[in-house]
């Protein structure tokens, strides 16, 4: 079994400047354009693919075939859909 992780940061939107924020954070060209201090705000999306190599599956069925990669995934974290 290996895995990889991939990262993505996304914007979000905007949100109002409060006092407790940084003065670095202040979106200067949203600033210009509405005369309002906002703060960008990102979301980061991170993605794991696992790649599983099953051996010897033999004369398994279908279900049979992928009901130990169901329950490796359970036993890993993974919810299954």
């Amino acid at each position: 079994m290996s895995s990889q992780t991939k990262e993505k940061i996304v914007f979000k939107g905007h949100r109002q400047y409060t006092k407790e924020d940084s003065a670095k954070l202040i979106d200067w060209k949203a600033y210009a354009k509405g005369n309002q201090l906002l703060i960008k705000e990102y979301l980061m999306i991170l993605k794991k693919f696992i790649k599983f190599v099953i051996k010897n599956a033999g004369n398994l069925t279908a279900w049979g075939m992928f009901r130990p990669l169901s329950n490796a995934m359970t036993v890993c974290g993974y919810k299954k859909i």
